[in-house]
């Protein structure tokens, strides 16, 4: 049983600190932050000297067949088995020249040094912005074109920067480091600049600190950029936040829902290992990925069957489906080209996080000098109430049942105008479920006076704002370890018996059955959803076969059903996003293939290349994985302005044929709790439930 804290008491800890126990994954200490980028100054002076920054420290994992047999054999190794070892990119701010290095923290070496090609780009950072924000506000005219928008006072003027992922200019091309700049206005401090946008967009080079080219955005219903009639931007205020809104604003009939947990939580936690009834995993966090699952296994009746090697969210990005340039450019691959990590809020302060005792953990990221910066609360961890777990009328006139509970971990990211949740859940019939929440404003264009159709590419949530369509696109890596690492993937679809009503295999016309796919290779595992069969996905293991059903034990992935990705196959944005064309993908585990578009997205690499260099290798009975892809694809509603309700992207991984019974079965029954019934003529208090 956990050991119990105090109600009002919320446990903070720190992800790299383990308490002198550790564990190969654990993430980097500030120790060892500093004592990398120590090594690389010793080792390269040059890099100290020079305008070299620290784009990103993180853990090395070790390599997978390293850590394999431990994590099958349930045991635990010690953080100094294997060494420990740091990743670094450098990036040169002078020239925007990257380089790679990989860093023995043991033997206090640099292993490995490497200088990428000229033109590849790395992760977007504050100092970016703030590099480019001080380009655009001395730029003579911009500072024009915010007065034809009403604004005189630059300090009023709010830029929101976003990535170039397809660089279709000569001037463009030309840059080393773009970022375009969108334009709003505020009426005063705190105001929702959302609801006065500009007109115009810039581009500006971070690395040579100049703008370098300015648009006009198309604001009525065709592809005209130079049609300015009516280009008056809204000072009609539209704010969410109820201390700028009427006094009386706020409704007076909500009444708080409190979930309390007495006898403390059901979670334990050792450095960044959680035990939680009879899961037991690792939690890890990095820069760039942001929330990491390691080591999922179950204990089932005593024994500690293996699951998940590592589970973690590979890829958001999100295509705006407006065709009329420059609107093509907003194109964001908001995880590879921004992070999540760097951009982890802390959930503590927000106060997001509603179970009854919530961990928070903290993390260390490094800043561009190399300095290990603490982040609060960039892990939240509770429990909470999730409904009725099973339920049934029993022989006896009485309903049997019990509710369910489920884990949450989970870490909140904000990327400009967007927020994500994203988490992780665990449930007591061994189900696991993916629960992304997305929250924020929509990203809003102008629309001139009177115009209330942008071509048939958004919609006016408020007068003269144009919300425009987009998709929200996730990649979610899963490295199963279906008791043990000998695991293959099918295809099963519920399908009608194909025999004629009044056949003798299907009488009376009404028979279905299942159709399993099994996906041999690469090549067939390229496969999407099928709402009208069902389709999910099977990982099993062949050499484990149940004794009841005979076939391999399995997890099912169930998944998300939406629109597929909206980008033509011929255009010049898609080699960016090929690994979207399909929803699942299978490949055989090799190293270093963590991210779907490959670590700098440049358009030549990642999933479809990996495929396509060995279609046909055999990928049955063998250590694989899984790459789930799905999105939600938003067509902004009024009801969506001025702040957005959360929309929810999810997926489910159950068992199936994996236990030999429910596995929720012993969860016992909920204890008789302190009712309230109230209606208009009763105020009842049941003291028995």
């Amino acid at each position: 049983m956990a050991r119990p804290f105090p109600i009002s008491i919320l446990i903070i800890l720190c992800l790299s600190d383990t308490n002198g126990q550790g564990h190969p994954l654990d993430p980097l200490t500030p120790a060892e932050i500093q004592l990398s980028v120590d090594i690389v100054h010793n080792t390269f002076p040059i890099i100290r000297d020079q305008d070299w920054r620290f784009n990103w420290i993180t853990l090395k994992e070790p390599e997978k067949v390293l850590l394999l047999p431990s994590f099958l054999g349930a045991t635990d190794p010690s953080i100094n088995s294997i060494p420990r070892k740091a990743f670094i990119i450098l990036m040169e701010r002078k020239t925007n020249t990257i380089a790679e290095l990989i860093v023995n923290l043991n033997t206090r070496t640099v292993e490995e040094f490497s200088k990428l090609p000229q033109g590849t780009q790395t992760f977007y950072n504050k100092i970016d912005e703030l590099i480019a924000e001080e380009a655009v506000r001395k730029d003579e005219e911009i500072k024009r074109r915010c007065r034809e928008m009403g604004w005189s006072d630059m300090n009023d003027v709010v830029m929101e920067f976003w990535s170039v992922t397809y660089k279709d200019s000569p001037a463009l091309k030309n840059s080393s480091r773009p970022m375009q700049v969108f334009f709003y206005g505020q009426l005063f401090r705190g105001d929702n600049f959302y609801a006065h946008p500009f007109d115009f967009t810039a581009a500006v080079d971070v690395t040579t600190q100049r703008v370098f080219a300015i648009d006009y955005l198309p604001t009525h219903s065709d592809y005209n950029t130079e049609n300015r009639d009516g280009n008056i931007c809204p000072k009609t205020p539209a704010n969410y936040n109820p201390k700028f809104r009427d006094e009386n604003f706020l409704r007076k009939d909500v009444k708080p829902i409190f979930f309390k947990q007495p006898d403390g939580p059901g979670f334990q936690l050792r450095g960044n290992e959680i035990t939680w009834q009879k899961f037991n995993m690792r939690v890890g966090f990095n820069g760039r990925d942001g929330l990491l699952i390691h080591h999922v296994s179950y204990n089932d009746g005593g024994i500690k069957r293996p699951l998940f090697y590592r589970m973690s969210l590979a890829s958001l990005f999100v295509p705006y489906g407006d065709p009329r340039p420059p609107f093509q450019r907003k194109f964001p691959f908001d995880q590879e080209q921004f992070t999540l990590g760097y951009l982890a809020i802390n959930q503590k302060e927000a106060g997001i996080c509603v179970g009854g005792q919530v961990a928070y953990l903290d993390v260390y990221l490094n800043d561009e000098f190399g300095v290990p910066n603490r982040q609060k609360a960039c892990i939240c961890i509770y429990e909470e109430d999730a409904g009725l777990l099973w339920s049934h009328l029993d022989v006896d006139g009485k309903v049997l049942h019990t509710r369910s509970q489920r884990l949450t971990i989970s870490s909140f990211y904000n990327l400009g105008n967007y927020d994500y949740i994203v988490s992780w859940r665990f449930y007591q019939d061994a189900s696991v479920e993916f629960h992304s929440q997305l929250h924020g404003i929509v990203s809003t264009t102008l629309l001139a006076k009177g115009v209330t159709d942008s071509g048939g590419f958004g919609i006016a949530v408020a007068p003269q704002i144009n919300g425009q369509y987009h998709q929200h696109n996730f990649v979610v890596r899963v490295d199963p370890t279906i008791d043990g690492e000998s695991n293959s993937v099918s295809a099963f679809d519920i399908v009608p018996v194909p025999a004629a009503t009044g056949s003798k295999t299907n009488p009376y016309g009404q028979g279905f059955t299942y159709q399993v796919t099994p996906l041999r290779t690469p090549a067939e595992a390229r496969t999407n959803i099928s709402p009208s069969t069902g389709r999910t996905w099977l990982i099993n293991n062949p050499q484990k076969i149940h004794p009841y059903t005979k076939r391999p034990v399995s997890w099912k992935l169930i998944p998300f059903v939406g629109p597929p990705l909206f980008v033509r196959k011929d255009s010049p944005l898609h080699p960016f996003c090929a690994f979207a064309d399909y929803n699942v993908w299978v490949t055989k585990y090799k190293e270093g293939q963590v991210y779907p578009g490959g670590l700098y997205n440049n358009g030549t690499s990642g999933l479809p290349e990996w495929v396509n260099t060995n279609p046909n290798v055999d990928i049955t009975q063998t250590d694989l994985v899984l790459w789930y892809v799905f999105g939600f694809t938003h067509l902004p509603r009024t009801e969506d302005f001025p702040v957005m309700p959360g929309e929810v992207a999810n997926f489910f991984l159950k068992p199936t044929n994996f236990f030999l019974e429910n596995p929720a079965i012993d969860v016992p029954p909920p204890k008789p709790a302190q009712t309230v019934v109230q209606s208009k003529h009763l105020n009842i208090k049941n003291e028995k439930g």
